[in-house]
């Protein structure tokens, strides 16, 4: 019997199994979703980015399914099952992710809404926006919430979280199991791109990228050894079944929505295996949009540029046995000269893009053509990958690579040569002015509006200068309220508990407080006189309607309210004010919980008072509106 038989005989068999019979169901929902996709223009607006926002209209309320994030005005592409919708589009000027009065808006499908059916996409959709229009059905156009929406899609919610390595969701096993079940994998939670750590404007992040059936705990050794002076780690996880073009789009609709949110300069990617043909894919997307050299080194780790030769048995199978969702997974991609290859080295990587190629070999390899028992040579070093700026051989296996020392010693030196190089793009300091207002010891609570004019119409800069009179007039209190012993034992107590330094540990505990058991956790985690003595200050003072004091790994430490969740260090508001340490306020607001219009101010806590602004918690309090 030929090979070619054998192969055929081995797929066909493989193609009755549980596992593949699993894939095939989830591939073929998958490709039930189709896309809308349109154009947004602004017609009196300054072509900021712009926030595409897709609602659902299955009752009486629209729904929030989907969102894209442009850096301009131009094309869009919304996935969705089938069904009716509105398309909402705003710019989003001060860039917190929600509708301000004043940033230029448009919608499409209100009076008569957009239908996607499952036999075609939805083209042709325009969006004009403008300064005087404002959201339909009273929408509130507020994605500030958007991780914690089961609605919206979990690539999209994942996109800048922090989680833990050793968070189950990311093992090998889980790797695995996404591949069969890239489904699963989603209402997991296991796809998007995580932080290890909250972001600092500072640091270059360095996003890394697994192969087929891996994990993000593949790269661990790598992630453990970065010099975390200069750097941040990032991980992208994903189901590596799915089409790498698709997979590839997930990873640069984050990167973009990252970009926007932090204001990114520079980003260096480390991938293995097929996660380096998704990063130059995405790569190649992002340096379309030709706004910034945000991408300057590409790092691949023995990376299959040329395709698997073993793949193109799915080029062998009969059609009579070969079932239509069998082109939709990453395997025909993965076919030498696919489509996918031809389109990735359709162009060479920009000039200012650094590739650094390793490629892994076994001496004694019985591999036909040599190569590390997995991905042959020929494929690691296609002429294709000819422009990488160095090349680097390492004898060991295709998993092998990713702990070998020389490979270690040898990227560090690649990244710390890129550091002195990248550094100074890095502005921290621009950061800070565009998010946030210093507040002085003198000034503490001043709620001096930044850019009125763009933000703010007349009736709401006299509603501000209220609150701004009603919160000096409360200052001292207010501060003899965060240096209190109640409020400064709370923290002590929050540092002594073991559970507080364990990220595992407060994500139970959030799900745990999330699922109805609210009452439970808080006695068991939050300080109860302090508890008291902040409720008993909420009576006194009414126009303070909500104090929240987490801890400095974002726990609450104690709160004058049962809050919605436990964790508030996944909240962009707590990583914003964790990463600034500075002072700040929110925008004027409706607050549900409080049934009240107000403004958020939130203030960081330093440990020891010290000048360092080392973080001892941080503080949420909620100025009502009389």
């Amino acid at each position: 019997m030929t090979l070619r038989a054998v192969s055929i005989l081995l797929l066909t068999l493989l193609l009755g199994g549980c596992a593949l019979r699993d894939l095939g169901r989830e591939i073929e929902v998958l490709e039930q979703l189709g896309r809308i996709e349109g154009e947004t223009r602004t017609v009196d607006g300054p072509g900021d980015p712009t926030l595409v926002v897709l609602y659902a209209l299955r009752g009486l309320e629209p729904v929030l399914l989907n969102y894209r994030v442009q850096l301009q005005p131009g094309r869009f592409s919304l996935v969705a099952p089938p069904g009716r919708y509105l398309v909402v589009a705003f710019e989003d000027l001060d860039k917190d992710f929600r509708h301000s009065p004043g940033e230029p808006l448009g919608f499409a499908g209100r009076d008569d809404p957009l239908v996607l059916d499952s036999a075609a996409d939805l083209q042709g959709v325009e969006i004009a926006m403008t300064r005087s229009a404002r959201p339909p059905g009273g929408l509130s156009l507020d994605l500030s919430g958007r991780h914690a929406d089961s609605n919206v899609p979990a690539p999209r919610r994942n996109v800048g979280l922090l989680a833990s390595l050793d968070d189950p969701r990311f093992s090998s096993e889980q790797g695995r199991a996404a591949s069969d079940r890239p489904l699963g994998a989603m209402a997991r939670g296991a796809i998007g791109v995580f932080f290890v750590e909250p972001y600092d404007p500072a640091r270059i992040p360095v996003l890394y990228v697994h192969g087929i059936n891996g994990s993000p705990q593949d790269l661990r050794p790598f992630i453990e050894a970065l010099d975390r002076e200069r750097f941040q780690p990032w991980f992208f996880a994903y189901p590596s079944t799915l089409p790498l073009e698709r997979i590839a789009t997930i990873l640069h609709d984050a990167v973009l929505e990252l970009g926007v949110t932090y204001d990114l300069r520079r980003l260096y990617v480390v991938a293995h295996s097929m996660g380096g043909l998704v990063s130059r894919s995405f790569i190649n997307k992002n340096v379309a949009l030709k706004k910034r050299e945000l991408v300057r080194l590409f790092i691949t780790l023995a990376t299959p540029f040329g395709g698997q030769p073993s793949a193109a048995v799915i080029q062998s199978v009969p059609g009579a046995l070969k079932p239509k969702w069998l082109d939709g997974v990453s395997w025909v991609d993965m076919v030498p000269n696919s489509r996918f290859l031809q389109d990735l080295h359709a162009e060479p990587l920009a000039p200012y893009v650094d590739h650094h190629l390793f490629w892994a070999f076994l001496p004694d390899s019985t591999q036909p053509g040599g190569g590390d028992g997995v991905i042959p040579l020929v494929s690691q070093l296609d002429v294709r990958a000819e422009e990488a700026a160095t090349t680097y051989p390492e004898s060991a296996s295709h998993v092998g690579i990713l702990t070998a020392p020389r490979v270690h010693e040898r990227v560090a030196r690649i990244l710390a040569d890129a550091w002195e190089r990248d550094h100074q793009a890095l502005r921290p300091d621009l950061y800070v002015a565009r998010t946030a207002e210093h507040l002085s010891p003198e000034s503490d609570f001043d709620l001096r509006i930044l850019t009125v004019e763009d933000h703010f119409d007349a009736e709401q800069q006299e509603r501000l200068q209220r609150l701004v009179e009603l919160v000096t007039a409360r200052t001292d209190s207010l501060r003899a309220l965060l240096t209190s012993p109640a409020l400064v034992g709370a923290l002590a107590r929050y540092d002594a508990d073991p559970g507080s330094a364990d990220l595992r540990t407060l994500l139970e505990r959030d799900q745990r407080w999330r699922a109805g058991e609210a009452d439970g956790v808080v006695a068991e985690v939050t300080d109860a006189a302090c508890n008291e003595a902040l409720r008993a200050y909420t009576e006194e003072e009414p126009i303070f309607a909500e104090i929240i004091v987490s801890g400095r790994t974002g726990g609450n430490a104690c709160q004058s309210h049962t809050t919605s969740d436990y964790y508030q260090a996944d909240e962009a508001w707590w990583t914003r004010t964790a990463t600034e340490r500075r002072s700040w306020y929110g925008e004027l607001e409706y607050d549900e919980s409080a049934d009240a219009f107000g403004v958020s101010i939130y203030v960081p806590l330093p440990d020891d008072a010290g000048a360092s602004m080392e973080l001892a918690g941080i503080v949420k309090v909620l100025v009502r509106e009389p």
